[in-house]
């Protein structure tokens, strides 16, 4: 007996009882899904290499095509992407084409006149003061957060629903109010120097320097470094370190060879959370760095809105973009490394 099996349908191979049996993974040829059960035990109990395919014969060759005729006319799973890549064509890739353009126009034409400007000593101290500011803000939100992540994900707290609430209901509020709260807390007349002065010590300077830019930063992009720290602490599977514990390693070994190197995708998400608003600012250092700390993203903003100068502007912008996409390659090298 002649068996047809249609071109799509000689994909996979399905090796049962040393009998090659020729099926794609969604449609079957010569058989409707519902006979798979079926066929696989008349296969498996059929010592012949001469299998019983009465049941299956050519007779089933028009339903089966009628079934596959139907379900290519279903709506293709692509068309769920258009919308997306319409958003990503009209708001990401047209204004990078703008960004990238304006970069290059001088006024002799196309060039690299703004991309020299950028490497002058005045900009490249902007950015390192800027990329210093946002390691450091990292570091300090993952020392501060991975504990306080940890400690949520601990079966043993039980007020776990309210002190993450207690994270994020500061952001339920503008940036920029939660910036100028801070200014209240700081200025020279503040809240803190307030207190000083009834205790008879003299007020300190604490706005408009990098100390306070740092703590606005720190408070603004630590729940960033916790809510993905506590996502993968919370989902680790317990046997492991049941098992680690069991094998004799005491507390310290088991949280630098089995948690913390299991918990690394959620250090490595939420240090490039925090790394690359904390890069690019300038509410943070324009309001409590009071314009006497100057970071890239202050430069870019004057030039865009005060200088009117868009082409430098926009080369500024691409260097910061490549700086942030390196860091995030960097972030994923080292917890790859680590990782393995």
């Amino acid at each position: 007996m002649s068996v047809y099996f249609p071109p799509y349908c000689v994909e996979n191979f399905l090796n049962i009882n040393g009998y090659l049996h020729k099926a794609h993974e969604s449609r079957l040829c010569l058989l409707d899904r519902a006979k798979l059960p079926c066929l696989t035990k008349n296969i498996l109990e059929n010592p012949s290499p001469i299998l019983d395919l009465t049941d299956y014969s050519s007779r089933d060759n028009h339903n089966i095509e009628k079934i596959i005729e139907s379900e290519d006319k279903r709506l293709p799973k692509k068309l769920f992407a258009y919308p997306y890549l319409i958003w990503v064509i009209a708001f990401i890739a047209i204004p990078m084409f703008f960004i990238v353009y304006y970069s290059l126009n001088t006024p002799e034409g196309l060039g690299l006149d703004n991309y020299a400007r950028v490497f002058e000593p005045l900009f490249l101290n902007v950015f390192w003061r800027s990329i210093r500011l946002a390691v450091i803000c990292t570091v300090i939100c993952l020392v501060l957060g991975y504990p306080a992540g940890y400690i949520l994900a601990s079966k043993d707290f039980e007020q776990k629903g309210f002190i993450i609430f207690l994270f994020l209901m500061p952001m339920w509020m503008n940036f920029l109010l939660r910036t100028y709260a801070w200014m209240t807390i700081l200025e020279n007349n503040g809240v803190i120097n307030s207190i000083l002065e009834r205790f008879g010590i003299a007020p300190l300077a604490m706005i408009n320097t990098e100390e306070a830019v740092m703590l606005g930063m720190v408070y603004n992009f630590i729940p960033f470094m916790i809510l993905p720290i506590y996502t993968v602490l919370k989902n680790m599977d317990t046997k492991v370190i049941e098992a680690a514990k069991d094998l004799g390693a005491n507390p310290v070994k088991v949280f630098f060879r089995v948690i913390f190197p299991l918990s690394l995708p959620g250090v490595i998400s939420g240090a490039t959370m925090v790394f690359m608003p904390a890069v690019s600012t300038f509410v943070i250092s324009d309001l409590l760095g009071g314009g006497r700390v100057f970071l890239i993203g202050n430069v870019i903003e004057r030039e865009f809105m005060t200088a009117s100068n868009w082409e430098f502007a926009s080369a500024l912008s691409v260097i910061l973009m490549v700086t942030v996409l390196i860091s995030i390659g960097l972030f994923s090298l080292i917890g790859r490394r680590a990782g393995n």
